[in-house]
C-alpha cells in the first residue's frame, strides 16, 4: 500500500524498576505509556534516537479505521553504547482509542542478548488545531523484557508474532517524549498509493 522513512528522537530519563506488561496488540495496546513518559519530563539521561525507521503499511484496520504497518529495519541509538539494529516490529496508525485515535509503535531491539522492546504512541485528539503536534510527539517507554517469558526462537517471524501476543512481563528502564525529525525526509520516502494514503491520514488526523 504505502512506504515510508521516519526517524523520532527525544530525551529519556531512568526509570527505577517500573514493573511492566507488553499488551497484545489492539485497542488497549499503548494504554499507560503516556502516564510512564509523563514521570520524566525534564529529565536528559540519554537521548535515545529511533532512527531510519522503515514502515511498510500494510492495509487498513477496519474494525479500529486506521492502518496497520510493519516496520523491517531501523536503528536505535541510546539504549548502549552502540547503535541496535532493529530486528521486527509493527505500528497501528491513527486507529480509534477512547477520546481520540492513536499511532502505536513497537519494535524490538537485542541488547547484549536479551530483548528490549521500545513502545511508543502518539495521542490524537482535539481535532485539526492540535493535529500536527499529536501526530508528531512520540510518548515512549523502553522495556527490559524478562528473557525467560519470550517465546523461543530465532527467527525474526516468531518474534514478530511475539510482540503482536503481548503478554510478556518486564521493567520499563527508561521514558519520555520524542519527536518527529527530518519531515521533509519522510515525505519524499514515501512510495506506493501516496494520494490515496494522505486522504486518508488526514481525514482521520483530524476526525476522531
Amino acid at each position: 500500500m504505502i512506504r515510508f522513512r521516519e526517524r523520532m528522537v527525544g530525551p529519556v530519563g531512568a526509570v527505577a524498576r517500573e514493573p511492566w506488561v507488553l499488551r497484545p496488540r489492539g485497542p488497549a495496546a499503548a494504554d499507560g505509556i503516556v502516564r510512564v513518559a509523563g514521570t520524566t519530563v525534564g529529565a536528559r539521561d540519554s537521548v535515545l534516537d529511533l532512527a531510519d525507521l522503515h514502515v511498510h503499511v500494510t492495509g487498513t484496520d477496519a474494525d479500529r479505521d486506521g492502518y496497520r504497518a510493519v516496520v523491517h529495519r531501523g536503528t536505535v541509538h541510546g539504549i548502549g553504547p552502540e547503535p541496535l539494529p532493529v530486528v521486527c516490529g509493527f505500528a497501528d496508525l491513527l486507529t480509534r482509542s477512547v477520546g481520540g485515535r492513536r499511532m502505536h509503535y513497537r519494535v524490538l531491539v537485542l541488547h547484549r542478548g536479551r530483548p528490549v522492546v521500545v513502545d511508543g504512541v502518539k495521542a490524537v485528539r482535539g481535532g485539526v488545531r492540535t493535529a500536527w503536534t499529536a501526530t508528531t510527539t512520540l510518548h515512549t517507554v523502553v522495556v527490559a523484557v524478562d528473557p525467560s517469558a519470550w517465546a523461543s526462537g530465532t527467527e525474526a517471524g516468531g518474534w514478530t508474532r511475539r510482540l503482536e501476543v503481548g503478554d510478556v512481563p518486564g521493567e520499563v528502564v527508561a521514558a519520555g517524549v520524542l519527536r518527529v525529525r527530518g519531515l521533509l525526509r519522510q515525505g519524499t520516502s514515501l512510495r506506493g498509493d501516496v494520494l490515496g494514503f494522505l486522504t486518508g491520514f488526514l481525514r482521520r488526523a483530524v476526525v476522531r
